[in-house]
């Protein structure tokens, strides 16, 4: 029997904004706030309860609140994310954002012309954006997420012939756009043990690719599957932890051995 995860508690963190020329698609997009950087894989760096620290957190520490308004939880009456419809959403982060005093992310035009990011050549996707994020650990989890395999791949704003680069840090802006601050009023956040250890302690936590389960990269000793910093950065490698690598081994030899 697995045990019962730490319980995550939120901090509430201020929200850091685009300006109106950085609103728009993809790789043009550059912070207007400075990037703090960090070293990853420090196991036992931080406490607990931020087990699955990253680049990501420690930067939105470091993001001067310019909000007066303290963050609380939203106290909404939407559906649990797992099964909330689309505009259900939409609508939630509309009334969530003027609230918040972020009006000008929300358009006169309301829920039709929402978001007015575009990525792709198409509207951002925010639901899936959200949904794929926190399913994953939450913004604080960073470079724990492949956004480009993990993330991306499952927005309408994919498309087989994509070329776009920087795709992974252009969505990590427009989550802390439109959706930091809702995520941390809310509690979406699925909690996670890892598969491996069954411990939730800080480390050099990865998600694996096919199942979604996290695990501590220190601990598959797996041969062949390099360096944690391959799989951290924000197009890297897209982690597949060992119970899908059998899973998908045996499907592998099983067509093999039916000849196609």
């Amino acid at each position: 029997m697995r045990p019962i995860p730490h319980t995550r508690r939120h901090k509430m963190l201020p929200f850091s904004g685009f300006s109106e020329a950085e609103r728009f698609d993809g790789d043009q997009v550059k912070p207007n706030l400075p990037v703090v950087p960090v070293k990853h894989g420090i196991v036992g760096a931080t406490p607990v309860t931020h087990r699955k620290s990253s680049s990501s957190s420690f930067q939105a520490q470091q993001i001067i609140s310019l909000n007066p308004l303290p963050l609380k939880k939203h106290g909404c009456g939407r559906a649990p994310i797992q099964v909330c419809s689309e505009e259900e959403f939409l609508r939630d982060v509309m009334q969530f954002l003027i609230l918040r005093g972020h009006t000008r992310l929300v358009p006169q035009g309301g829920l039709a012309e929402f978001p007015d990011a575009i990525l792709n050549a198409k509207r951002l996707d925010l639901f899936n954006l959200y949904r794929e994020v926190v399913s994953r650990g939450g913004f604080h989890v960073g470079n724990g997420i492949n956004w480009k395999g993990q993330v991306f791949s499952k927005m309408r704003n994919h498309t087989l012939t994509n070329r776009m680069t920087g795709v992974g840090n252009t969505l990590k802006r427009h989550y802390e756009t439109y959706l930091l601050e809702y995520e941390l009023a809310h509690d979406d956040v699925d909690g996670e043990c890892c598969l491996l250890c069954h411990s939730s302690a800080a480390g050099d936590w990865v998600n694996c690719g096919i199942c979604g389960e996290w695990a501590h990269f220190g601990c598959d000793r797996r041969q062949g599957l390099g360096a944690f910093k391959d799989y951290a950065k924000t197009d890297g490698l897209e982690y597949v932890c060992p119970q899908c690598s059998i899973t998908n081994f045996k499907k592998k030899s099983q067509k093999t051995s039916n000849g196609y």
